[in-house]
C-alpha cells in the first residue's frame, strides 16, 4: 500500500490556496499521473490519509474548537474538493491496475441519553460524509483509537475522572476498533475494509497488549457481524513528534 497524500502540502500548493484553489483537483490529478511509474507493482493505493481531518483542519474555527476540546465541522468546500480529487485520482489509477481507496479517522461516536440526533449531526461532516463517499471504492482504511460521546448539546462529553486514559489523554477504549469497522461497513454498503491504524499511546507494554487484544476481539468474525476486514497494516514501534510511544509491543 502507498499513500499519496498524508496531510502536508507542497508550499507552492498551499500558497496558491491549497484545497480552496480553483485548479486544486487538476493539480492533484497531474501529481498522481507523475507518480504512476513509482507505483508499479503496488496493489492498494490510498489517495488521502484521513481526508475528514484535512477538512476539519481547514475549518475557519479550527483553533478555537480544538482549544474547547471539540473537532470543528469539516469545511464543506474543502470536502467537495477532496472528493473530486479522489475521483480524479481513481480515474488515473484504475486503468493502471491499482485498487483505490482512502482512509478515514473514526471517532467511534456514541450518543449520550437523548442525544441521538445531535450525535448524527455532529458526525456527518466530521466522518460520515467521507464514509459515504467511499461507496464504490475498492477498499476503505479504518483508523480508530478511542470513542467520542456526544451530549444533547452536540458537544463531546469528557470521560469520567476515574476512566483510564492513554498518554495522549484519550480514553482507554478497546471496543473502538470493532465499532468503527461495523460503522464503516454499514455506511459504505459493504466496501472491503483494511485496518490501517489502531493502537494506544503508552509506555506500558502490558496495557498495549491488553488494548490490542481487546480491539481485535471486538472485531467479530464476518459470519456474526456481516462485516469484513481486509487485513491489518503494522510495523515497527513508532512515535509521534512529541515522543509518545504508540506502536506495537517493543518485544
Amino acid at each position: 500500500m502507498v499513500t499519496l497524500h498524508h496531510f502536508t502540502n507542497p508550499r507552492w500548493f498551499a500558497d496558491r490556496g491549497g484545497w480552496r484553489a480553483a485548479d486544486a483537483v487538476d493539480r492533484f490529478r497531474a501529481y498522481v499521473e507523475a507518480a504512476l511509474p513509482v507505483l508499479d507493482g503496488v496493489d492498494l493505493v490510498c489517495t488521502f490519509n484521513e481526508p475528514n481531518m484535512t477538512a476539519v483542519l481547514a475549518s475557519e474555527n479550527a483553533v478555537e474548537s480544538f482549544q474547547a476540546g471539540m473537532l470543528p465541522p469539516g469545511d464543506p468546500a474543502v470536502t467537495d474538493t477532496l472528493a473530486a480529487a479522489h475521483g480524479a485520482a481513481r480515474d488515473v489509477l484504475h486503468p493502471a491496475g491499482h485498487r483505490v481507496g482512502w482512509t478515514v479517522a473514526s471517532q467511534a461516536f456514541q450518543a449520550a441519553p437523548g442525544a441521538a440526533e445531535a450525535m448524527a449531526a455532529y458526525a456527518l461532516s466530521r466522518e460520515d460524509v467521507f464514509l459515504a463517499l467511499a461507496r464504490g471504492d475498492d477498499w476503505l482504511g479504518v483508523q480508530a483509537y478511542t470513542r467520542t460521546v456526544i451530549g444533547p448539546d452536540a458537544s463531546p462529553v469528557p470521560p469520567a475522572a476515574d476512566i483510564e486514559r492513554t498518554l495522549t489523554g484519550w480514553e482507554f477504549y478497546r471496543a473502538a476498533l470493532g465499532e468503527a469497522v461495523r460503522h464503516a461497513w454499514d455506511r459504505t454498503g459493504g466496501v472491503p475494509l483494511v485496518v490501517t491504524e489502531n493502537g494506544i499511546a503508552t509506555a506500558d507494554d502490558e496495557r498495549r497488549i491488553a488494548y490490542t487484544t481487546g480491539a481485535w476481539t471486538a472485531c467479530s468474525p464476518p459470519s456474526t457481524t456481516g462485516s469484513t476486514s481486509g487485513g491489518i497494516c503494522t510495523g515497527a514501534p513508532w512515535t509521534t513528534t512529541s515522543g509518545v510511544p504508540t506502536g506495537p509491543p517493543s518485544g
